[in-house]
């Protein structure tokens, strides 16, 4: 995506052990996605002072991942002095109210099952916590609409299967008026079974 590339390490190595889940608030929407990743790390690097992106992976509304971080065993900037060896997952958009996308949960699902099998960090709610879940943490983010999916999204990666999306029943009446049989297909199996015309 054009990344910057930072002209100092950021941090030491530390093993993964836990996973932050993020939204990115702003911006609201993919746009231009390699544009918003650049504005993101310009953002993160040039006004925050930070040496690199905060986040370790970006996942578009799209369903497109992309690695923020070099590597994900050194610390990102991403919950607030609760950094070391977590690594950091944002879902771009603002989830207050809003539902993410499924192709966005599941490819967070993905990111997520990958950590895991890469650095054994346990698929479970006390190592793969929202950024508001972690201590010290004084924020909305992931918004509810991501932090209600929570468990969705460990499932999926447990599982790599998709839960059902919710059901919608609709009430509605129905009248159906028969006025007259013709046999109006004359050809083909249906040739000797009257048609119903309504």
């Amino acid at each position: 995506w054009g990344a910057i590339s930072p002209n100092k390490v950021c941090g030491n190595v530390v093993r993964p052990y836990r996973m932050a889940i993020h939204h990115t608030a702003v911006p609201d929407s993919d746009g231009n996605l390699y544009a918003t990743m650049r504005g993101m790390q310009n953002y993160h690097m040039n006004s925050l002072g930070w040496c690199d992106i905060g986040y370790h992976f970006v996942v578009a509304q799209s369903g497109e991942i992309l690695q923020g971080r070099s590597r994900a065993d050194r610390p990102g900037a991403h919950v607030g002095n609760q950094n070391a060896g977590n690594v950091g997952i944002s879902l771009i958009g603002n989830y207050q109210s809003r539902v993410p996308p499924q192709k966005q949960l599941e490819r967070t699902a993905e990111i997520v099952s990958w950590v895991h099998k890469t650095y054994g960090v346990p698929l479970n709610r006390t190592s793969v916590k929202g950024h508001r879940e972690h201590s010290g943490q004084s924020t909305n983010c992931p918004g509810n609409q991501v932090i209600s999916r929570m468990n969705d999204i460990l499932n999926m990666a447990k599982n790599g299967t998709t839960p059902p999306e919710p059901t919608i029943n609709y009430d509605a009446e129905l009248s159906i008026k028969i006025s007259g049989l013709e046999n109006f297909y004359t050809q083909g199996t249906s040739a000797s079974v009257p048609d119903g015309l309504g």
